[in-house]
């Protein structure tokens, strides 16, 4: 998952402890947004802009498609 993260942009994952638990608290956001994806998009991004990591729409759907695809979440 870290590698994927810094793969879109090395600042997302400046503290790599941190940017697991927001990718976690992505997975969540999977059910909680259930079928309505610019609620998730939007939601990651918000939990990930910050600091040295800018995160725009584009980026949050990049980053909600390696989230998904990690197995991380233990479902699609």
């Amino acid at each position: 998952m870290i590698v994927a993260l810094s793969r879109i942009d090395p600042n997302l994952v400046a503290k790599p402890d941190r940017a697991l638990s927001r990718a976690k608290n992505v997975c969540d956001s999977f059910d909680r947004y259930e079928g309505d994806e610019a609620k998730v998009a939007d939601y990651t991004r918000q939990e990930f802009d910050g600091g040295s990591a800018k995160v725009d729409t584009s980026k949050a759907a990049r980053i909600v498609a390696a989230v998904r695809s990690s197995g991380l979440c233990g479902h699609g």
